[in-house]
């Protein structure tokens, strides 16, 4: 009896674990086919593919098929050597006028296109010679653009402010940057050879990357993931497109016809878009190629020059512009400003401890005691090679001017160079471009309403350095405008009441009971830089 119970309870015991086995598993599975790993049915991102070039002076975009041609920011000014932003909102390409030519931001969403700089210089073969293409660069975030002009690389924001140069050699065009901020360039090393080379926006780790003799490449361009770089090669009459890989220094020639030039890659490097001549050396046409030379095919029949690839993700939300409102004009009217306009002030470097205490802090520019003289601080500083005053300064200059309009004292207006050797036809050496320096100050404050009799200007070349010329950060200090003023005794007195006691409208008021105690006399800070028969003063002189 005993053993057959326990028999009974062990079948028992049994059926229940199978029972509770197969639940438990019943559960998972269950669990498994409630929760299933999403598996997309279109895995395709919608995008738009377009080529944006230039021909005739006019810039267009046509899709990648040949179809659908449209005319961008149409107006009467020629337009050179697009470059679209990785977003595809944005354009900048150079613009035509009168001989001089300046970078012009587009934005497809708002149709507007601003001014970015306002070089008033003739053009060089660097800009406008179409075997050697001067096409822009944009960073992956869009916060700057890099370019050449006068044979140097430049950096600009988007918004047009912060213009510095990034080489001082007077023997780099054509840039092209990487997503990790390396910049790859033509170097002219003599008239008949240009090799390409290599280094990081922010420090200078020069590379050499090919070895050509009597040849010219042009037109450098990365592909996205900064590890190949496609270029054209110049020979003789011939002008062919090759690609390089950069670890090895090893080139592929993409094209054999010797009429190709100006490529560029794909969002996805497995195409190229380029200019060729091949079928008629008076009017070029943009065309694509695969990459790996399997098939190429003509989409242009009317002319085209400059192509670059336009890849926007449509599903991305929009961009917020940051396009400064006071550059903005309309796509008929470029805007081409005559008088600057007044932006932010630079922030001001530090005066020496005895000068800063001796300055009174409610002037916006501050005033320095040199000799019988009034120095403006801070002074106006340039770019290397050029005289154009820079839009941060603007401001700077209308405050000065806040000053200079109340009174008849002259003007005097010194301008420096660092010790880089110049020469080319506008600015033969230092000398002439110190004084354009000087110049240009005198044409903005003459059209603020200065009289042009009031200002001397002068040029000391780089004979009057306020630094060693032993670093970059020095000789940009040393590409300096001051501006002094010269007090005539007749407004020696005006100028101490003016500064120390501002003008205020008289307010009928109430005259209040006179009181007993008596008002301390104030400071007289510029009484003291003009009271005669003074100890030697401890403001220091430069």
């Amino acid at each position: 009896m005993n053993k057959n119970f326990k028999l009974i309870i062990n079948i028992i015991i049994i059926i229940y674990l199978i029972y509770f086995s197969s639940f438990i598993l019943g559960c998972k599975k269950k669990k498994v086919q409630i929760q299933p790993t999403p598996t997309p049915t279109n895995t395709s991102v919608p995008s738009m593919e377009k080529i944006v070039y230039t021909y005739n002076g006019n810039l267009y975009w046509i899709n990648i098929d040949g179809t659908g041609k449209e005319v961008l920011f149409p107006d009467n000014y020629s337009k050179w050597f697009p470059s679209v932003s990785p977003s595809g909102w944005y354009i900048v390409y150079w613009v035509q006028k009168n001989g001089f030519y300046n970078l012009f931001l587009g934005d497809l969403k708002t149709k507007k296109s601003v001014q970015l700089t306002f070089d008033e210089e003739k053009i060089e073969e660097d800009i406008q010679n179409f075997r050697i293409s001067n096409i822009p660069a944009w960073s992956q975030d869009e916060s700057f653009i890099i370019y050449s002009r006068n044979k140097n690389i430049w950096k600009i924001t988007k918004d047009g402010y912060n213009q510095e140069a990034i080489t001082y050699t007077h023997n780099c065009i054509s840039p092209s940057l990487s997503k990790d901020n390396n910049i790859v360039y033509v170097k002219i090393e003599n008239e008949e050879t240009y090799n390409l080379y290599i280094r990081n926006i922010d420090y200078q780790n020069e590379e050499k990357l090919t070895n050509y003799n009597n040849k010219k490449v042009s037109s450098p361009c990365f592909s996205n993931d900064g590890k190949k770089v496609i270029f054209a090669l110049n020979y003789g009459e011939n002008i062919d497109i090759l690609l390089l890989n950069i670890s090895d220094k090893t080139t592929e020639q993409l094209s054999y016809d010797g009429k190709s030039l100006s490529p560029r890659f794909s969002y996805n490097n497995n195409k190229i878009v380029y200019t060729n001549f091949i079928d008629n050396k008076y009017q070029p046409e943009i065309w694509i190629m695969n990459i790996d030379k399997s098939e190429k095919t003509k989409i242009t029949n009317d002319g085209g020059y400059s192509p670059c690839w336009l890849y926007r993700i449509l599903t991305e939300p929009l961009p917020t512009p940051e396009i400064i409102t006071q550059k903005e004009s309309k796509v008929t009217e470029p805007i081409i400003l005559e008088t600057p306009p007044v932006s932010k002030v630079i922030e001001q470097q530090p005066l020496p401890t005895q000068i800063s205490q001796q300055i009174p802090e409610e002037l916006t520019v501050k005033l320095i005691k040199k000799d019988n003289k009034l120095l403006f601080y801070p002074v106006i500083q340039f770019d290397s090679g050029l005289a154009n005053i820079k839009p941060e300064f603007y401001n700077v200059l209308d405050n000065m001017l806040l000053l200079l309009n109340k009174y008849e004292s002259p003007i005097i207006i010194n301008g420096h160079t660092d010790n880089q050797p110049i020469h080319t036809k506008k600015y033969p050496s230092n000398y002439e471009l110190s004084v354009d320096r000087a110049n240009q100050v005198k044409k903005y404050f003459i059209k603020k309403g200065i009289n042009a009799s009031r200002i001397i200007i002068k040029g000391y070349s780089d004979t009057v350095p306020l630094l060693p010329n032993n670093s970059i950060e020095n000789m940009y200090k040393n590409r300096r405008a001051e501006i002094f003023i010269d007090i005539i005794k007749a407004e020696e007195k005006k100028i101490l009441n003016d500064l120390i006691t501002p003008t205020i409208e008289k307010i009928e008021t109430p005259t209040p009971e006179p009181t007993a105690t008596p008002t301390p006399k104030p400071k007289n800070f510029i009484e003291k830089l003009f009271k005669k028969n003074r100890k030697k003063s401890t403001v220091t002189s430069w």
